[in-house]
Formats: structure tokens, C-alpha cells, sequence
């Protein structure tokens, strides 16, 4: 029973860590690409951040720039 606690223990660590580090690359990405700042990108969740960058991602492709502009204002 022990083994399987351990075992249970480093799945959610493990889960944890890709997702923090996930997140962190994610706003490392935002951050570099369009100038974001990050202490105004860390009171977002997950879910927010991972929506805000395929948004900026699909405007930079698409090259909407004035909207892409207007997206990350608040952000800067």
C-alpha cells in the first residue's frame, strides 16, 4: 500500500510540474514575442493564458496588428 502512495505522490508531482512549467513558458513565449509584461500576465489562470496566446498567435498569422495591438495594451 505504501508503494502505491509513493507511486501516486510522484504522478501528481510530475503533473504539477509540467503544468507550472507549461504555464511559465507559455508567458516566457507572450513575453519575448510581444513585449508583455510578465507581472501583469501572473494574476491569470491557466485556462486565460493558454487563451490569450492562441489568440495573439492567431492575429500575429493573420496580421492583424491593429487588433493585435489593442489585445496586449492591457498587458504592457
Amino acid at each position: 500500500m505504501s508503494i502505491i502512495l509513493i507511486i501516486a505522490a510522484i504522478v501528481v508531482g510530475l503533473y504539477f510540474f509540467i503544468k507550472i512549467m507549461g504555464r511559465r513558458s507559455a508567458i516566457r513565449l507572450m513575453v519575448e514575442n510581444y513585449g508583455l509584461i510578465p507581472q501583469k500576465l501572473a494574476p491569470l489562470s491557466d485556462r486565460e493564458i493558454k487563451e490569450l496566446l492562441a489568440k495573439l498567435h492567431h492575429m500575429a498569422e493573420k496580421g492583424q496588428s491593429v487588433a493585435l495591438e489593442t489585445a496586449t495594451r492591457p498587458y504592457r
